[in-house]
């Protein structure tokens, strides 16, 4: 039961993660940022499919006794527009020359990305894992197109029909899904939808609100009322009874 459990987490990703690279696609492309993806041709799926190869291949050569790096899902460019270059746990950086700065980039991706300097999203939960032990590598994503991260939420990023998704497995084939693999697995998702939206995007609620990690925003408070006095009515309407009729008010006077 414990070795099942640990290959679906190994496919799998965390929430908080995904939450943070669909916001930095809300929060730099817009909420429409998915539809800046083109759909990709035949000529240059063969062009992109032999690059995931040779990120592969580097992977195989990544000297830490045979297991893969511990790298973020996608490093933030918002706090730094040269994160996946200065981030120590991005995986540009972790395999260093073993792969040309161009391998990264899909001319596919929107210009906000390619100028990032990376277009596709790590599996983070394979972080440190071996090679050899991977449950089923045939079906565990290494490496996907970044926007697959938000692929669960049409309406938050829209797609163009048929754009479909790169994919690199652990066993080193590259498949073109119509269907990404899953993200993540059980994902709440109006949690994941409060995550994004506290991220900057686009419908972002104000700071404080619940999904700005501020708490529930308290109701505003009641104003003090004044207790009731219990003869005042009486007052008014002698008073309206005076207004009424002046001769008899100066009557009751004398």
């Amino acid at each position: 039961m414990l070795a099942r459990w640990t290959r679906r987490r190994r496919r799998g990703q965390g929430l908080a993660e995904v939450a943070v690279v669909c916001s930095i696609m809300s929060s730099l492309a817009g909420a429409g940022g998915g539809a800046a993806w083109q759909v990709l041709g035949a000529a240059h799926r063969v062009v992109a499919t032999n690059e995931l190869k040779q990120i592969y291949t580097a992977l195989t050569m990544y000297d830490d006794e045979g297991r893969l790096p511990s790298a973020v899902m996608y490093p933030d460019i918002r706090r730094d527009p040269n994160a996946v270059r200065n981030d120590p746990r991005s995986i540009v950086r972790q395999l260093g020359n073993l792969v040309p700065p161009q391998t990264w980039v899909a001319s596919r991706a929107p210009q906000v990305f390619q100028q990032a300097g990376l277009t596709f999203i790590w599996n983070s939960a394979l972080n440190g894992q071996l090679m050899d032990n991977l449950g089923d590598p045939a079906r565990t994503w290494l490496l996907m197109d970044m926007n697959a991260a938000g692929a669960a939420f049409p309406d938050l990023f829209p797609q163009p029909g048929g754009i479909g998704y790169l994919v690199l497995y652990a066993d080193g084939h590259v498949k073109y899904e119509m269907q990404p693999p899953p993200v993540v697995r059980g994902q709440d998702n109006a949690a994941l939808r409060g995550m994004i939206n506290a991220g900057g995007g686009a419908g972002a609620p104000a700071a404080g609100g619940p999904a700005a990690g501020g708490g529930a925003t308290p109701a505003p408070k009641p104003e003090a009322v004044a207790p009731k006095d219990p003869d005042a009515a009486e007052r008014q309407k002698e008073a309206e009874a005076r207004k009424a009729n002046p001769d008899e008010d100066d009557a009751l006077d004398e």
